[in-house]
């Protein structure tokens, strides 16, 4: 339904926007349509910077309390979402290099160091 609202990537403030896009690559993977999903994880990945910042629409911003400053206003789940859609793809130098940055943002994510984990092995 969101696909089909012309212009929703316009109106929405940019951390819904990075999440929508993630929650909708996580979508098209679980449909099996990897392009599409590599498209909607490209597009949050691009946009994942700044998000708790204010925007032109009057959002104040939404405070993303990070370990390290450069990682403030990013969001884990454009990279966890990459991350998955490269495994799925067997690309896995390039799924491992997502799910690190996932873990740079957020090191207690258990779910993306288990993963990574097992790409290791």
């Amino acid at each position: 339904k969101i696909e089909s609202e012309s212009g929703f990537q316009n109106d929405l403030i940019p951390v819904i926007k990075v999440q929508v896009l993630a929650r909708l690559a996580a979508i098209k993977l679980q449909n099996k349509d990897l392009a599409g999903a590599l498209n909607y994880a490209g597009k949050a990945v691009e946009m994942n910077r700044d998000i708790d910042k204010p925007s032109d629409n009057g959002w104040s911003g939404y405070e993303y309390v990070r370990v390290s400053k450069a990682n403030q206003g990013k969001s884990t789940d454009p990279y966890r979402v990459l991350g998955n859609i490269y495994k799925a793809l067997r690309e896995n130098e390039k799924a491992i290099e997502a799910y690190k940055k996932a873990l740079e943002i957020d090191p207690s994510l258990q779910v993306v160091d288990q993963a990574l984990k097992e790409l290791q092995k």
